[in-house]
């Protein structure tokens, strides 16, 4: 997976996994985590919930950008819990991520840049009053 395009040269992995629904955009954790070559939830797990502390430490409401929901996962009725994350809060779990994974250096770069584009294009969008 060290050999994936996070943007540019065709479409990006997080691109192609991103969700959307009434509140907007979102990656799901389980999705993100082999993109960024975690084998083990307990692994991604225990990096999300280091996400939350940093969220809650730089001031942000981290119920906002990660959100926990329990799932079903087959036709006997088996739970698993997954976190719904902002492109904030898929950022910050990033951030906390195993930095020599190549993989995660391609995901922290897709996350900023596409931060930056939305932090732009809002700007954009502001009308001018004066």
């Amino acid at each position: 997976m060290t050999d994936m395009i996070p943007f540019g040269g065709g479409e990006s992995p997080f691109d192609v996994i991103k969700r959307t629904d009434e509140h907007g955009e979102y990656w799901s954790a389980r999705d993100l985590m082999p993109l960024v070559e975690y084998s083990k939830w307990q692994n991604f797990d225990s990096v999300v919930r280091a996400a939350v502390t940093a969220i809650s430490q730089a001031g942000a409401d981290p119920g906002r950008h990660v959100y926990r929901q329990q799932e079903t996962v087959n036709a006997f009725g088996a739970d698993r819990f997954d976190y719904r994350l902002t492109r904030y809060g898929a950022y910050m779990v990033m951030l906390e991520c195993d930095g020599r994974k190549p993989a995660v250096s391609a995901a922290k770069s897709y996350f900023a840049v596409k931060t930056r584009e939305a932090e732009t294009a809002q700007v954009a969008q502001i009308p001018d009053l004066s």
